[in-house]
């Protein structure tokens, strides 16, 4: 199960997202955050535990690869975009995202390995990270039906979309 702790100048960042009452919000099998929550998740709340940069990036060189991140501020060679979903109550809650696609999905990149975390998919399939097993994952956002207001702008995570969902795919590391 992934540990929530983030990385010094990393912000925990655990959301609570109300999508559509009676609606059909649902994880993939074996999902991490549903795991995180016990399984026990309502069908139209949905809680992303995790962790989100919101400072300057510093000397770290993120290696060339075809991935997103969640941050407020992206680091160089990354391209900024968000996903913005409309929940019950009229509601926008926004995923701000930070991306890159200047290498192969199956070309291994290193990253640190110390603790499980999350990248999202961007063109290609999950990154492949060295010495890490990565398990495609998602979430089914039933989000509002009538006068739904969806935003996608920019550079986003794949995402597939309908006028009833949107399915925001991500790969966990561990």
């Amino acid at each position: 199960m992934p540990t929530y702790d983030c990385p010094e100048d990393w912000l925990s960042d655990s959301s609570t997202l109300y999508m559509q009452i009676g609606g059909n919000t649902n994880y993939s099998v074996g999902n991490h955050i549903q795991k995180q929550q016990g399984g026990n998740v309502s069908n139209n709340v949905v809680n992303i535990p995790g962790c989100q940069k919101i400072s300057a990036f510093g000397t770290y060189d993120w290696p060339a690869g075809d991935y997103c991140i969640i941050a407020v501020k992206c680091p160089p060679d990354f391209y900024p975009g968000h996903i913005g979903l409309h929940e019950e109550g009229d509601y926008i809650y926004h995923f701000y995202f930070c991306c890159r696609n200047d290498g192969l999905s199956s070309a291994p990149i290193k990253l640190p390995t110390t603790m499980p975390f999350y990248l999202y998919r961007f063109w290609g399939e999950c990154q492949q990270v060295m010495d890490m097993t990565v398990t495609e994952e998602y979430i089914h956002f039933d989000t509002k039906d009538d006068q739904n207001s969806d935003e996608f702008y920019g550079s986003f995570a794949f995402v597939i979309v309908t006028t009833d969902y949107v399915d925001l795919r991500f790969c966990y590391y561990e």
